[in-house]
C-alpha cells in the first residue's frame, strides 16, 4: 500500500492534472493545481503569499523550474455555505477569476486569468484539471471557497479565496 503525506516532495511530471500542490518560488509559497490548458501542461495558481498573484491565474509550467513542489493528496475544494457568497441563477457573463462555478449539470469549475491578458478568463474543471467552456446559463457562483486536505484523520484548510488572512492559511512549514 502506498501512503502519501501532505508536503511530500514531487516533480511536476509526477502530478496528475487536477491535483493540487504547494510550491515555493523565490521564497514565496503558493498553492497550485496542474491543468491541461488547450492540450498543454500549465499551472493554475490558486493562492499565493505574493502580491503578484492575487487572484487565481494560469502560469506556464516552465515557470516552476527549480521550485520546491510538495503534494497535497486528497485536497478538495470546499465552497462557502454563507448565503452572501452564493449567487444562484447566474449567467455565463457573471463570473470573474477566483469564482468557483457549479453548472446546471453539477460540474464544478474554477475561473482563472489566462496565461496572457489576451487570453481573458479561462475555466478549469476542478476534478480533471482540463480547460472547459460553459455551455449554458443557470450557474451557481461561489465567491468564496477554500482548499482542504486530509491530514491523518481530519481535514485542514490549506488556503482560501479570497485571501483574508495572508500566510496564516497555509498549514505547516514548507
Amino acid at each position: 500500500m502506498k501512503v502519501e503525506l501532505p508536503g511530500q516532495s514531487k516533480s511536476l511530471g509526477a502530478i496528475d492534472s487536477g491535483e493540487c500542490f504547494s510550491f515555493a518560488r523565490e521564497g514565496v509559497t503558493s498553492v497550485g493545481m496542474k491543468v491541461d490548458w488547450l492540450g498543454a501542461d500549465a499551472v493554475a495558481v490558486l493562492w499565493s503569499a505574493s502580491n503578484d498573484w492575487t487572484v487565481p491565474r494560469l502560469i506556464a509550467s516552465t515557470t516552476l523550474a527549480g521550485s520546491n513542489i510538495h503534494s497535497l493528496p486528497g485536497a478538495v475544494f470546499v465552497a462557502s455555505a454563507d448565503p452572501m457568497d452564493i449567487r444562484a441563477g447566474a449567467s455565463r457573463e457573471d463570473y470573474v477569476p477566483g469564482f468557483l462555478i457549479k453548472t446546471s449539470r453539477g460540474q464544478m469549475l474554477i475561473a482563472v486569468r489566462g496565461l496572457e491578458q489576451k487570453h481573458g478568463v479561462s475555466v478549469i474543471d476542478v476534478e480533471t484539471g482540463k480547460s472547459d467552456g460553459i455551455a449554458s446559463d443557470n450557474l451557481t457562483l461561489f465567491t468564496s471557497w477554500r482548499i482542504a486536505a486530509k491530514v491523518l484523520d481530519k481535514y485542514e484548510t490549506v488556503c482560501s479565496f479570497p485571501n483574508r488572512k495572508g500566510n496564516e492559511n497555509l498549514y505547516g512549514p514548507r
